[in-house]
Order: C-alpha cells, then structure tokens, then sequence
C-alpha cells in the first residue's frame, strides 16, 4: 500500500452528495475486486495453496480492505461534517444581549473599601 496524504479543498455544498455518491461507487470496486482475489484463493486445493501466488493475493487483498476502510472512513467524515454544519446552520447560536450593563462603579468602590476596613481591623486585632 502506498503512503497516504490528507487534502484538504471545497467543492460547492450542491456537490457535496454526488461526490459522495463517486466516492461510495469507487469504494465498491475496490472491495468487489478484494473479493475476486480471495475467489482465486478459494479455488486452490490442497496441494496449490501453500505458494507465493496465494502469498500475494492475500497480501493484495489485504491492501485493498485496507483502502475501502480508509474510504469509507473519509465518507463518513465528510458526512459527518455535512451533518454538523446543517445542524449548526439550522439552531443559530443566541445573540448575546445588546443592554449589557457596566457594573456599578459605586458598589464596587464600596465593596473595596469595606475589604480594605476589614484587612486593617484584621491586622488591629492580631
């Protein structure tokens, strides 16, 4: 198998299902082509099974499960984004509230004053 890259690129959301749709298609072949190469093993016999032939298609096979899972877990990613962006798109977040107040510049003023009285009869007291 080769050595496998991440791309990223946007495609217009319109053709978002019709790319699944080739991607799902692809993935099919690879895996009917995994299942013809084990047809051909399956069709040994005893004295023909154990060679290198059957070695490499095994290891052919392998190398294509491998591909339809790799595809079929860039599916379910993409479907999965769809999915979250739609939901996203479909419950906006709140807009936050336009009269949000300043805290009381007096209070607070009264609030440090009174710790500062309390500090100071603290340090009378010890």
């Amino acid at each position: 198998m080769g050595k496998r890259v991440n791309i990223q690129y946007s495609i217009n959301l319109d053709d978002l299902p019709k790319k699944i749709l080739e991607m799902v298609a692809e993935t099919y072949i690879r895996l009917e082509e995994s299942v013809k190469t084990l047809e051909k093993v399956s069709t040994k016999n005893e004295e023909s099974i154990l060679t290198l032939e059957v070695i490499d298609n095994v290891s052919n096979c392998r190398d294509k499960l491998i591909d339809v899972d790799v595809a079929l877990g860039d599916i379910s990613n993409l479907i999965s984004s769809y999915v979250n962006f739609k939901s996203q798109e479909n419950d906006p977040q709140p807009e936050q509230s336009q009269n949000l107040t300043a805290p009381d510049a007096q209070r607070l003023q009264d609030l440090i004053t009174n710790f500062k009285d309390s500090m100071n009869s603290d340090e009378v007291t010890d």
